[in-house]
């Protein structure tokens, strides 16, 4: 995933520890890997931030009304 090879650059140029490792091209090592960060940091965030929205500042048609 170039994503990844562009974070890795990165971590070596900043000479940070490597927080990547290369999936080979494997789709199904990288599709995971996108499931992870979603349900582990993506959401999460994003229910805490709509949590703090005030309902009446929610567009009805988001509320599904």
């Amino acid at each position: 995933m170039d994503e990844w090879t562009r974070q890795a650059q990165l971590e070596r140029h900043l000479h940070l520890p490597a927080s990547v490792t290369p999936s080979n091209n494997d789709p199904m090592v990288e599709a995971n890997s996108q499931v992870f960060f979603i349900s582990t940091f993506t959401y999460p965030l994003f229910a805490l931030v709509a949590s703090a929205i005030p309902r009446e500042l929610i567009p009805a048609a988001a509320l599904g009304v």
